[in-house]
């Protein structure tokens, strides 16, 4: 019973974005998600102003905005494709992690990764 009013809120507030904003809300979550697991597994990470290239198991691994795609690369090759219609990517330091901008048409999101687990004490 708890779950019909919580699901027809979520659809109602989805409603008023078109669905285009949805999409590419939709795919950014998980790109967000996946470059989260991935950053928290790398043994080193550098962010520069459109990338963020990380360390892991010895491979280089670099997410980057290349024409208006985010693609992922292993060692410098490879072109897989993560996220698509981004018009801009910003990535900067928090104290807690990683924080990214993303903008595509009218939808913009941030989003913080978190990289460290952290207790309240």
């Amino acid at each position: 019973m708890l779950f019909i009013p919580l699901t027809l809120a979520l659809l109602s507030t989805y409603s008023k974005a078109t669905s285009n904003q949805v999409t590419t809300h939709q795919e950014s979550v998980l790109f967000i998600d996946q470059l989260e697991k991935e950053v928290r597994e790398s043994d080193t990470y550098v962010l520069r102003p459109r990338e963020i290239e990380m360390t892991k198991n010895g491979q280089r691994i670099r997410y980057q905005l290349y024409q208006s795609r985010i693609r992922r690369q292993v060692n410098q090759a490879g072109h897989e494709i993560v996220l698509q219609n981004v018009d801009s990517i910003a990535y900067s330091l928090h104290p807690k992690g990683i924080t990214i901008f993303i903008q595509s048409g009218t939808y913009s999101a941030s989003y913080l990764l978190l990289t460290k687990v952290y207790f309240d004490s």
